[in-house]
């Protein structure tokens, strides 16, 4: 417990034309009730107003540390090159438009113990009538399903930096796969991964994110999979 209280958490946030919500998603990290002791925000070519709404709040907020690509990277690309530049003992990644609830922080570290990942429940919401589905289960994290169904929303993943190291940079599975679906395979192989179950991230779900389908046949049903294996 003690060593718990000493550790350091890094907050890793990703940006890209985020203006919109962006600054509603940064008060929702500076309110934590164990706050981050860094947050690294990393810009990948914003042309809104997204890097003016970050550089004010990097002015009044010291944790803040904000980055800017020379060129765009991508989504993984991103992710990936920002959360080698945390400095934290945890990292706990963050999507640019979400709200956060405040204990989100301080259920996952006291929740992680030795393990190398923490996930929990997401649940969606809509402002503009977007299409919104929450499945209720509870997630299966062993390895062989996250091989095929990243169960572990990686905006609500909590994990120990050494995990990073962990991953076999130079396979082919990482031009093909998101970087959530990476980290709960790896952290699963290990027989690593914890899940609170309990709403810790509010996810905004808008015609314009980059995760956003409104396609109803998606949704994890006994239906959609015979039709799909039909």
């Amino acid at each position: 417990p003690q060593m718990m209280k000493q550790a350091t958490i890094s907050v890793v946030i990703c940006t890209y034309n985020g203006a919109k919500f962006v600054a509603e998603q940064l008060d929702s990290v500076l309110r934590q009730t164990r706050p981050a002791d860094e947050i690294i925000i990393q810009d990948d070519g914003s042309t809104d107003a997204t890097l003016t709404i970050l550089r004010d709040y990097a002015t009044r907020y010291p944790a803040i540390r904000l980055f800017q690509n020379a060129i765009s990277m991508g989504v993984n690309a991103n992710f990936y090159s920002a959360m080698q530049r945390a400095q934290g003992d945890f990292i706990a990644l963050c999507d640019q438009d979400d709200l956060w609830e405040a204990d989100k922080l301080e259920r996952q570290l006291a929740a992680i113990g030795h393990r190398l990942l923490c996930g929990g429940r997401s649940v969606p919401f809509s402002e503009d009538g977007s299409f919104v589905y929450q499945d209720p289960r509870r997630p299966n994290t062993t390895a062989l399903r996250m091989m095929y169904c990243a169960e572990i929303a990686g905006h609500t993943m909590f994990f120990r930096r050494q995990l990073l190291d962990l991953l076999p940079m130079d396979c082919a599975i990482f031009r093909h796969n998101y970087y959530d679906m990476i980290l709960s395979v790896v952290a699963a192989v290990y027989e690593s991964v914890v899940y609170v179950d309990a709403k810790l991230v509010n996810q905004r779900r808008y015609h314009g994110a980059s995760t956003y389908s409104s396609n109803a046949d998606s949704v994890p049903t006994v239906g959609n999979g015979l039709r799909m294996i039909v």
